[in-house]
């Protein structure tokens, strides 16, 4: 739905249904914000019980208003709320703010009357935000529609959060910062605006320069990535909730580690949106936007500093957030020294010792700004004698001005006052209050987001059409080892070679037709876990060995009381490697269909060392889903082991990812990916597919 909200958030006119004169109401609240907070346009309050409202003409309802408002924002009790929305629907107002609370955050009979409202909304054509709100701030043209005593500096930010507390919390701090906000908006509930479409309206509003979102759910994940992608502005998010939920039982390893908090940080990222966990560190980032244009994950950084302690902490602080120091050549620490004070370190940090000038320090730094090995510079000041922080914040702003697209932080440690009036004073540059805040910032900033399109094929093949047909026919929910390999075979994966037994002398031929030495495995429609019945043998050499492995499994299949389940044997190839990683699918509730790599073999639950991508994916979704495992290296070419063919490992998720869209799969495993240690290439010997 393509949403016209320019009106509802650029009201020319606004009634506040519920507005009252009783001291600290919501309805007295709003109605008192949106007065003092020197709001231009026409102010319609509606409440029968008046008939004067703060000094306002109050009207008894929507029905004798004297013109039809841009906006009507709703705070009566929940009961009275749909039949106001109709109401004021029948009176041809289609923009509608719900603060009220009460529906889908309390339970049944709140979530039935949300849908309605939803229903209703959506049959209607109308934009409504909310219910369950704070409300919103537009400070562009003074209209301070909330209930909360917080209010904004303006500038170029548009905040929206899902909850109204959180949003009056973001906007406090805010006020301290450097930067300011356009637009605030609590969205509650959302049950029909939701975040989307307030990406999408801000993405076309010149003057917003970055999103900042507040979000405790991710609301239709497909449209908000599509949203999200679709965005000029930098997108910044704390998303709550990352404490694993409740274990889910699950047949795959991918479903075992599909946690909601894993699935989330790599969808945020997918959408081209940078995670971070502190309204701090949030408005950190913000800062950093704002006052650089151009803005490239940070290798190298540099400290100057007049005291040891603060640039030691900001050493660590960078070290734990895998930021390099850049480290000076010769050449560069005699030019240092050439003018710095004798005792002074030229090392990294660059210590100039507490008696540091204004002219050591704007030396230093235009030294440091002209060197292209260097992305960072922070610069650290600690007021002790002589010079003042603010005389040190200006130079290193005027230099910032003359370098926007270079990296320069500030930390100055001063007393409150001061500090403040260096954010207030300082246009350019950014201003931290820790080693550990500048650090965090660093860490969140990326590359832009990618917008190439997703790679989706719907597979059309009759063989593996039967099999899943066969599959349902039985009422079962997971694949055979057999009709797992078959699907495998028909997707033109690389297999190692195999056949099917159904007894000793079947599996004597299959064996000689692969060739020794071999594996034997049952295929089952009832045992799902083959090891835990012994039904699984390795490195048979021979054929006295395959008749001695045949008849332990047998034996082993009656001991555990499942040899009625026996389907047959797999026959095959006997393979081995020093690397393995795994490929998985896993249908999560939220977000679909995911995929997952990562290292693979008895490893896989032990480090969890995987990335999440959620279906369909981009060609530069995969690249970072191979790239951004710790264990990537080991797919390069190490020690004396080639390096693996990335090539082969992307056919292989393309093609997964194609047959998981097309027959509704929820979950699969690929474990172990086995890369060959003479050529790289990859093998696969097993698959475990749920349906």
């Amino acid at each position: 739905m393509n949403r016209n909200l320019q009106n509802f958030l650029n009201p020319k006119s606004i009634a506040i249904i519920g507005a009252s004169n009783k001291l600290d109401t919501v309805g007295y609240l709003l109605l008192n914000n949106i007065i003092i907070g020197g709001y231009e346009g026409k102010i319609f309050p509606i409440n029968p019980k008046y008939t004067n409202c703060q000094n306002l003409k109050c009207y008894k309802s929507v029905e004798d208003l004297p013109t039809t408002p841009d906006l009507v924002m709703i705070a009566i009790p929940a009961r009275a709320v749909l039949d106001t929305v109709k109401q004021c629907d029948i009176c041809g107002i289609k923009n509608m703010y719900i603060i009220t609370a009460g529906f889908g955050e309390l339970g049944q009979e709140g979530k039935v009357a949300q849908q309605q409202i939803s229903a209703y909304a959506k049959e209607h054509n109308l934009n409504i935000i909310g219910p369950n709100t704070l409300g919103f701030v537009n400070s562009a043209i003074k209209l301070n529609a909330n209930f909360s005593k917080s209010t904004c500096k303006t500038g170029n930010i548009a905040l929206i959060s899902q909850s109204g507390a959180y949003l009056s919390g973001i906007m406090n701090k805010f006020e301290n910062s450097q930067v300011g906000i356009k637009y605030a908006i609590s969205f509650g509930n959302g049950c029909d605006v939701t975040v989307h479409d307030l990406i999408n309206f801000f993405n076309k509003d010149d003057d917003i320069t970055q999103v900042l979102l507040y979000l405790e759910t991710i609301p239709y994940p497909k449209d908000f990535m599509e949203a999200c992608k679709k965005c000029n502005k930098k997108i910044i998010c704390i998303k709550s909730g990352r404490s694993a939920r409740g274990a889910v039982a699950a047949s795959s390893h991918t479903g075992t580690l599909a946690s909601a908090d894993v699935i989330n940080d790599s969808f945020l990222k997918q959408c081209g949106v940078m995670r971070v966990d502190t309204i701090e560190q949030m408005i950190g980032l913000a800062t950093i936007f704002e006052t650089t244009q151009k803005v490239s994950p940070i290798k190298n950084a540099v400290i100057i500093t007049n005291a040891g302690g603060p640039a030691i902490m900001t050493v660590d602080a960078l070290s734990n957030n895998n930021i390099n120091l850049y480290d000076f050549t010769d050449e560069e620490k005699q030019y240092m020294k050439s003018y710095l004070q004798e005792q002074a370190s030229v090392k990294n940090p660059i210590d100039m010792v507490a008696s540091a000038s204004i002219d050591d320090y704007k030396k230093t730094l235009e030294f440091c700004v002209k060197n292209k090995n260097i992305d960072a510079i922070i610069c650290i000041h600690l007021y002790i004698m002589g010079t003042k922080s603010s005389e040190i914040a200006q130079i290193v702003d005027n230099i910032k001005m003359k370098y926007p697209d270079k990296f320069i932080a500030g930390m100055f440690i001063t007393h409150e006052e001061e500090l403040l009036k260096i954010k207030k004073n300082t246009k350019y540059l950014p201003v931290f209050n820790s080693g550990d805040e500048i650090a965090l910032a660093l860490k969140s900033l990326m590359k832009e987001k990618a917008n190439d399109k997703p790679i989706k094929k719907s597979i059309k093949n009759k063989t593996i059409d039967k099999i899943i047909n066969d599959v349902r026919s039985d009422n079962r929910n997971l694949l055979t080892t057999y009709e797992s390999l078959q699907v495998l075979h028909e997707l033109k994966l690389p297999l190692v070679k195999f056949g099917f037994a159904k007894d000793l002398e079947s599996a004597k031929v299959e064996a000689q037709n692969v060739g020794y030495p071999v594996v034997m495995k049952i295929t089952s429609k009832t045992i799902s876990h083959k090891s835990d019945v012994g039904g699984v043998k390795v490195g048979i050499q021979n054929e006295s060995q395959l008749v001695t492995a045949y008849n332990e499994i047998i034996s082993s299949l009656k001991q555990n009381k499942c040899i009625d389940g026996l389907d047959g044997f797999i026959i095959q190839e006997m393979k081995s490697a020093n690397r393995e990683f795994v490929y998985g699918i896993v249908k999560d509730s939220q977000f679909d269909l995911c995929s997952m790599f990562g290292l693979g073999g008895i490893f896989v639950e032990a480090f969890k060392d995987v990335c999440f991508k959620v279906l369909p994916v981009t060609a530069e979704d995969m690249d970072n889903q191979i790239e951004s495992l710790k264990s990537s290296k080991l797919l390069q070419n190490i020690r004396n082991l080639p390096a693996a063919n990335i090539e082969t490992i992307k056919d292989i998720m393309i093609a997964i990812n194609n047959f998981a869209m097309s027959y509704d799969i929820k979950e699969l495993d690929l474990n172990p990916l086995l890369i060959n240690n003479k050529n790289g290439e990859i093998s696969l010997i097993d698959a475990r597919i749920k349906i």
